[in-house]
């Protein structure tokens, strides 16, 4: 437990000036996710798929959305910056990275199903939109949004051109969602407590643990311990991802509604290093109410919140 405190401690201390009101706009996108629906955790992936048909579909994805973007994604896949790895179980998560001579990588741990296909894209489009010599806080914020929101377009594209089952790959994204959601929330919970009383006890961490619902409690638990083995905290990193789906599911419904395109997509993909966060919400037609933290106006959380609401169902 002392481990723990030192942490928060530090974690505090990192900033001079910590306001805990600068993590509200985060704590309502996880309050959005936490108080809709609870996602089925239960679906496995039945159907075999080589890795090879993941390559040949993701590719006619790319080249749909754009030629260069077909042509981007066979020049990689080519290049040895793509590291596969075979895994049967436990499947580890693919990432995209920049390795110490400032290479571009991508690391694509595969069990050959359908949903090789989608980590595949998801981390493509991290590839293109990184810059290794310009790692922009635009970027940072927004990236997850724009693979994300990518996955569901792969997810429409293979719908609508082949008879393959690939739902529960959406699934399994609005559960991993659901879980950083829960992480984010008890690390915004666990530094108030830290605030209010100076320390935590194992009471007090038993009573923030207990006001969740008792599926995940083991959960958090582990979690706890994993923030204790890494030493610091992850609310950002772990808050991108709400922003993203968040994002992704909005961007569904303005795309039915004509509010909305591929190419505009595109273009925050193509040109995310240089913008600020305030003109991507702008595209979105999203309004910020605090240039400082990016918090949203009520409405806004409003519309994030019904879209969400509309396709977790």
């Amino acid at each position: 437990m002392d481990r723990l405190n030192e942490i928060l401690f530090q974690y505090i201390m990192q900033n001079e000036t910590f306001d805990f009101d600068d993590y509200s706009g985060i704590y309502k996108l996880s309050d959005i996710i936490l108080n809709s629906k609870v996602p089925n955790f239960t679906d496995k992936v039945k159907n075999r798929f080589g890795i090879s048909k993941s390559f040949q579909l993701s590719y006619e994805f790319f080249n749909c959305l754009d030629e260069s973007y077909g042509r981007y994604f066979l020049d990689r896949v080519n290049s040895d910056d793509l590291i596969l790895k075979y895994v049967k179980v436990n499947k580890e998560t693919a990432y995209s990275y920049p390795d110490e001579d400032g290479n571009k990588k991508i690391y694509l741990p595969y069990s050959n199903d359908i949903c090789d296909c989608f980590a595949l894209t998801h981390e493509m489009f991290h590839d293109m939109n990184l810059q290794v010599n310009n790692l922009s806080i635009t970027r940072s914020l927004f990236t997850e949004y724009i693979s994300m929101y990518g996955e569901m377009l792969l997810e429409e594209f293979i719908k609508n051109n082949y008879d393959i089952k690939c739902s529960f790959c959406s699934r399994y994204t609005f559960n991993g969602s659901y879980l950083k959601a829960l992480k984010v929330d008890i690390q915004l919970k666990l530094v108030k407590c830290f605030i209010e009383n100076g320390f935590i006890d194992y009471f007090k961490l038993d009573e923030i643990i207990n006001n969740y619902n008792p599926f995940y409690r083991n959960y958090l638990v582990k979690y706890i311990n994993e923030i204790i083995s890494s030493e610091d905290l992850s609310i950002g990193y772990e808050g991108r991802y709400l922003i993203g789906i968040l994002l992704s599911c909005y961007s569904k419904d303005l795309v039915l509604n004509k509010k909305y395109d591929i190419d505009t997509f595109l273009g925050i993909n193509e040109d995310i290093n240089y913008m600020y966060p305030d003109e991507v919400y702008n595209v979105l037609d999203l309004d910020v109410s605090d240039q400082y933290t990016m918090e949203l106006t009520s409405g806004s959380y409003d519309k994030l919140a019904k879209s969400y609401s509309k396709h977790m169902r």
